[in-house]
């Protein structure tokens, strides 16, 4: 059995949501899943028995950019909510320093005041539809008062161009040092901002072949130098080649 309900988030989320959405799955045995690096702080609230993230037990938590992949396991039921955060979104949410979630796994309740409370109230919603609508409206209320700061604009011009700008194009723009921009960005986003201009790279190239592009041409939309250099980075961040992700796919889809 396997059930995903998505839910878009409300125009006065977007800035800081990326999505929502509910999962369970039931299988025979263990489910294994590798999941690259991704632009966005993933919050999941657990309903079920747990996670192995990276052969640790979790319950509810989130985790921050990286630019690791990471693997994820059920013992053979998944069952949580899930949304994802630009890493705003979560600096605000949260409160700290981003640096300081970055490459890390993170148990909710040391991240968000009234976690488990928050878990209980989901939970007892029932229907996938309360659910969402209920976390949707939590979210509203959290993140009403938070505030694009100035490194919004780098943050947008880089995820608009799938991370090919120029770093000193971004602090140009800004008035501001490489130095500045440096430390704006691992203080607000976790990561230096070509660390994330790879993330969001390979994020695009991976869901242009998704689609069925072909590695020459994903390697030249996506600002590779060449196939070889897509090939580099795509296996540095995914664990295997583009050729063997796209036979990957195939066989999943079958």
């Amino acid at each position: 059995m396997f059930e995903l309900v998505t839910r878009a988030p409300a125009s006065g989320l977007r800035p800081w949501v990326m999505s929502l959405y509910g999962y369970e799955e039931r299988a025979a045995g263990p489910v294994v899943m590798e999941e690259g690096p991704a632009p966005y702080v993933p919050v999941i609230v657990d309903f079920g028995p747990g996670w192995l993230i990276d052969g640790e037990r979790r319950g509810s938590f989130a985790a921050g950019l990286s630019e690791a992949r990471a693997v994820v396991e059920h013992a053979g039921h998944g069952h949580c909510m899930q949304f994802n955060l630009t890493p705003l979104g979560a600096h605000g949410l949260f409160g700290l320093p981003m640096h300081e979630l970055a490459g890390r796994c993170v148990p909710l309740d040391a991240l968000l005041e009234g976690a488990s409370e928050l878990e209980e109230r989901l939970y007892e919603a029932g229907s996938w539809s309360a659910r969402l609508a209920l976390l949707e409206n939590e979210l509203l209320n959290r993140l009403a008062q938070v505030e694009a700061p100035p490194v919004a604009h780098a943050w947008k011009k880089l995820v608009e161009e799938g991370g090919r700008t120029r770093i000193g194009e971004l602090a140009d723009d800004l008035g501001w040092s490489h130095r500045r921009l440096i430390a704006e960005f691992r203080d607000q986003v976790g990561l230096r901002p070509k660390q994330v201009a790879n993330v969001l790279r390979f994020d695009r190239a991976s869901r242009m072949l998704g689609e069925g592009g072909s590695p020459a041409d994903v390697a030249f939309d996506c600002g590779y130098s060449d196939q070889a250099h897509l090939t580099r980075e795509f296996t540095r961040y995914a664990g295997r080649t583009p050729g063997n992700f796209l036979q990957d796919a195939g066989a999943a889809a079958a």
